[in-house]
């Protein structure tokens, strides 16, 4: 019995304009499709499988549709995503688009391949970006240090090297870019700029409320000028807000489960990658509004930690008899694609934690290999009434104001800092280890500080 019949969101000579840059490669395909009419199974190359599902698409095989979407499904991974996503949306191949998107979230930030990077359109990347689900590696931070290399690589597609590369040659690219205005010599943001007006929509989902707060990374904009900090005034003066009410004890985190939306926009997203099976505790960097939250991995079990005494901390601890917390932690392992083998959620969870309390919020089976991907959205803070404050950039309004010739003006762990680990050291920049090992070891951007008392009970 044939396929029941998919929405077609294309045209025959849509789709011919599509591969019209590649005849060679859709002739071979249409042979393989006419092929297809005399054998119940033809052999297809992954390199060929998007110009085959675009002549069987032409000339409505349902079977060879079957049999390109079965194989774009076993076949995504960091060389084909993107072709994928795009093909299955122009064909509506739901289930593919979902899982290439699905995949895209996962492993972004995680792989930052320049050949990837290159092939994310502009739409899909703003609805990557804005996903309350986008795999965030450490911080918010990596966010926009992932769309600074992207933008660098769209525009400049014959870039080859590194990763180690890219880091340095998109600084340079950004922090070059200097334009003459009046007497004084002034850098203008590059999104202003007759370049950078295409990449603003991405920008504006960044959550540049929990950029903010950082110094290093509010230096690091400074220097990009890839945004007018005017954009963001308002983030600033919510956190400063947001600060006063924690330290005079008005805030003490959510106080129930908070709404999924609110939450899923207001969230921070953080995360970690566990290289291999060991004992870990750490603390994402950036202000944490009284409550330094340690993250635990200890004998297949995570768990949260309100510090208070423990351990020494670098910034303000709040000393509220109790402090409330909503989060969502997610872990998941992978294939060598990039595909997940093995995942699972607490789903939106809400706990008040009291002095130096430490409370279990998942236990990892023994089906979960490394490395192992861990993805946390946190909410320290009662969210307003309103529940969407006014603390993203307004792309309406700055569009208007480009419009009206107004004058607008590496992947590196930058955000985890480490507070125990045991089996495993890593030498990530930007990672502060506090280890039980009783001395003082300096590696690259890592502090390593004695703490034989760490272990969690």
């Amino acid at each position: 019995m044939g396929s029941p019949a998919r929405p077609r969101g294309f045209s025959p000579g849509t789709l011919v304009s599509a591969h019209s840059k590649t005849p060679h490669s859709f002739h071979l395909a249409l042979k393989i499709a006419f092929g297809s009419l005399y054998k119940d199974y033809v052999f297809i190359k992954p390199v060929q499988v998007v110009s085959v599902l675009a002549a069987a698409m032409l000339l409505q095989l349902e079977g060879l549709i079957d049999q390109c979407e079965s194989m774009m499904k076993e076949t995504i991974s960091g060389q084909t995503v993107c072709s994928y996503y795009i093909a299955s949306s122009r064909y509506a191949l739901q289930t593919i688009t979902k899982d290439c998107r699905n995949w895209l979230l996962y492993n972004l930030i995680a792989n930052e391949s320049p050949f990837l990077l290159q092939g994310i359109s502009i739409e899909m990347m703003t609805d990557l970006i804005a996903s309350p689900d986008l795999s965030v590696m450490q911080v918010e931070m990596d966010v926009y240090n992932l769309l600074k290399k992207w933008i660098f690589v769209r525009l400049k597609p014959t870039w080859s090297g590194n990763n180690k590369d890219l880091t340095k040659d998109c600084d340079n690219f950004f922090r070059g870019l200097v334009t003459s205005t009046g007497t004084d010599e002034k850098k203008l943001a590059f999104l202003t700029t007759s370049d950078g007006q295409q990449f603003l929509l991405p920008y504006c989902k960044v959550r540049w409320h929990h950029i903010l707060t950082d110094l290093s990374s509010l230096k690091i904009l400074e220097k990009d000028c890839i945004i007018d900090l005017d954009w963001i005034r308002l983030s600033y003066e919510h956190h400063w807000k947001e600060m006063l009410k924690m330290e005079q004890g008005q805030d003490s985190g959510p106080a129930e489960v908070p709404d999924q939306a609110v939450f899923d926009r207001l969230s921070l997203r953080c995360g970690r990658v566990l290289p291999k099976d060991g004992e870990y505790c750490w603390r994402w960097v950036g202000y944490n509004y009284g409550v330094d939250l340690l993250v635990t991995f200890m004998n297949n079990v995570i768990t949260l930690k309100r510090n208070t005494h423990s351990q020494s901390c670098p910034l303000t601890v709040s000393f509220q008899t109790l402090r409330h917390v909503a989060y969502r932690l997610k872990i998941a392992c992978f294939d060598e694609n990039g595909k997940i083998k093995n995942s699972k959620s607490t789903g939106l969870k809400h706990i008040s934690l009291g002095k130096d309390e430490e409370t279990v919020v998942m236990t990892v089976g023994r089906d979960f290999i490394f490395p192992l991907h861990i993805t946390v959205n946190l909410l320290l803070t009662t969210p307003p009434d309103s529940g969407y404050p006014a603390i993203n950039m307004d792309c309406a309004t700055i569009k208007a104001g480009l419009r009206g010739d107004r004058e607008v003006d590496s992947h590196c762990d930058t955000g985890v800092q480490t507070v125990y680990e045991q089996q495993v050291r890593l030498c990530d920049m930007g990672v502060q280890t506090i280890s039980s090992i009783g001395h003082l070891v300096h590696d690259k951007g890592v502090q390593t500080i004695s703490c034989a008392s760490q272990h969690v009970v």
